[in-house]
């Protein structure tokens, strides 16, 4: 069943990246097959990547959960909001300053990608730290330092407890009482609580 849901989800997701290709390359749109892709396409590439998520969460992504865990992509998830907040300045910031038309092939298209790719991440660098960065350590100083605090002491006591040894049990001494047998049982009446203790 994993390998199915992984089959049917690789090929749903070529489908909708390589589906309009041939409409890229200058053939003629066919009303048919243009309504379906433009109702559908979007709903398609969430449910191929729900399934990657689950099977990653749930400890069913094998490779890809590997992959996708590598410690060298923490520092890029970190930038991940700047960068989609910084993408549409760089790329239209790209367009406005042309002057010229652009012929495009595969290696201009490349060189735009690297291009969009190293100013995105760069600038959303110094968004994190000029605003991301400060606001989050704010955030943290006003709604998780009372948090923190109360950890802190919990630590604290339950370090103090395991260093300190096991102070001797203080002796108990007990006395017994006599009491009075009477028909009726134990004279309660005459019973002096201040002799006994526990």
């Amino acid at each position: 069943m994993q390998a199915a849901m992984w089959v049917l989800s690789g090929v749903i997701a070529a489908v909708v990246i390589f589906g309009p290709f041939r409409w890229y390359k200058g053939a003629a749109y066919d009303t048919a097959d243009a309504l379906l892709y433009a109702a559908t396409h979007r709903t398609a590439w969430s449910l191929s990547l729900a399934w990657m998520t689950f099977a990653c969460a749930t400890g069913r992504g094998g490779l890809v959960d590997r992959f996708l865990s590598w410690t060298a992509f923490v520092p890029l998830s970190r930038l991940s909001f700047s960068a989609f907040l910084m993408q549409t300045v760089v790329i239209l910031s790209r367009t406005l300053v042309t002057r010229e038309r652009i012929h495009y092939s595969h290696t201009s298209m490349f060189q735009d990608f690297l291009f969009a790719f190293m100013m995105t991440y760069m600038s959303a660098f110094l968004l994190f730290l000029a605003i991301e960065a400060p606001v989050g350590n704010l955030e943290k100083m006003l709604f998780m330092g009372s948090t923190k605090q109360m950890v802190q002491a919990s630590q604290r006591d339950k370090a103090s407890h395991q260093q300190s040894p096991p102070s001797a049990a203080a002796p108990v001494e007990v006395v017994m009482m006599p009491h009075k047998r009477t028909d009726s049982g134990p004279d309660f009446d005459n019973y002096d609580s201040s002799k006994s203790r526990l």
